[in-house]
């Protein structure tokens, strides 16, 4: 918020892809909105106008075109989105979505995403009531928007490996947020009696290589120089998988072992210089993104669901097969598909001036 106020949202928008428009819509017209949704019948919340289905049990809806919905500043109060969309995505840019993401009490985090492969889409998540970090917000790798290879890139090395104590989820939102890790390469020289300790070491086999997972003995962890988490690479020029089949033949040689082995870095030194979780969010505040930048839905920590609006735009090129939409557009009702396109209307309309956000008696005509 900060930033966006120092170099204005639009800049930092271009600069990292995420930027915040603190109390950007009215309160009261959201907390209509809030009202007036959980007030639809849960049936026709997520049946008749199910939107989707997204990760990790969020439930999608898309608003009715009904008050008090139609009568939503699509662009701001003033249109104040319109300058960045246009400069975004070109003054022909369209309405995608209107629609509203419930995270239930309890549910759980999600892994580090991006909604489209390919630039000329943006989202703006409008929480319909004030969030903090403990209530599902969003979690967002400033800047990565620019890689489109990024996201391969992350899963690639989280399959790899992690950090200690580290899943590979939370291995792929520390690099989607700047925290890349290098493995150090040491070497341990072991007599036959470290190699005998070996037995004591847990190790799961990755390849040709060995994973340390645990030590069965105090010496074996004391004596060995090795830590959990480390790799080893290979034995006296044996890769570890062909060393573990000939370590005990090679053990009446009484030679040294020269083991090679990758070790990661502690964990609590690794930075995320790059995150930026959406929270604390007070009610009008919005957090405008590109659709691209790698993020993610925290978990719900509250004991009450917590309820967002999103609002998706694209560039009138968007290719529609890249659409985040487009598996939502295909399996929606007809009465779903109906209030979509009555929005998008609206949405030109108030781009050429036709309609006002304040206009609300010609909206409810429309409707």
């Amino acid at each position: 918020k900060d930033l966006c106020k120092q170099k204005g949202a639009s800049r930092v928008f271009r600069d990292y892809g995420v930027a915040v428009f603190p109390q950007l819509f009215r309160t009261q017209e959201l907390s209509k909105v809030l009202q007036a949704f959980v007030a639809i019948p849960k049936e026709e919340r997520w049946q008749t106008f199910k939107f989707g289905n997204l990760r990790v049990k969020r439930l999608t809806s898309h608003l009715p075109y009904a008050e008090p919905f139609s009568h939503l500043p699509l662009l701001g109060p003033s249109n104040e989105l319109q300058a960045l969309l246009s400069e975004a995505l070109g003054a022909d840019f369209e309405l995608e979505s209107a629609l509203v993401i419930t995270v239930e009490a309890g549910t759980g985090a999600q892994n580090a995403h991006t909604d489209t492969e390919a630039l000329g889409s943006i989202s703006v998540h409008i929480p319909l009531q004030p969030i903090d970090e403990h209530m599902a917000p969003l979690g967002f790798g400033l800047g990565t928007f620019r890689d489109e290879g990024l996201f391969d890139s992350i899963g690639e090395t989280a399959r790899e490996w992690t950090l200690v104590g580290e899943t590979g989820m939370e291995a792929r939102k520390r690099m989607a947020a700047g925290g890349w890790a290098e493995r150090t390469e040491i070497n341990l020289d072991w007599n036959q009696d470290q190699v005998d300790l070996f037995k004591n070491v847990e190790v799961q086999g990755i390849g040709r290589r060995g994973r340390i997972t645990g030590f069965k003995s105090d010496a074996a962890e004391k004596l060995l120089g090795l830590r959990i988490g480390d790799e080893i690479l290979g034995v006296s020029g044996m890769s570890f998988k062909n060393w573990m089949i000939t370590k005990d033949a090679l053990s009446e040689l009484g030679e040294k072992s020269s083991v090679s082995v990758l070790r990661p870095p502690d964990r609590e030194l690794i930075s995320t210089p790059d995150l930026f979780i959406g929270a604390p969010l007070l009610l009008g505040d919005a957090v405008v993104y590109n659709s691209r930048t790698l993020h993610w839905g925290m978990a719900n920590e509250a004991k009450q669901p917590r309820h967002a609006l999103y609002l998706n735009f694209m560039c009138a090129t968007f290719p529609r097969n890249l659409s985040p939409d487009r598996g939502a557009i295909r399996s929606a009702t007809e009465q779903c598909l109906r209030a979509r396109h009555l929005f998008r209307e609206r949405l030109r309309r108030l781009k050429t001036g036709t309609e006002t956000s304040v206009d609300h008696a010609a909206s409810a005509h429309r409707a």
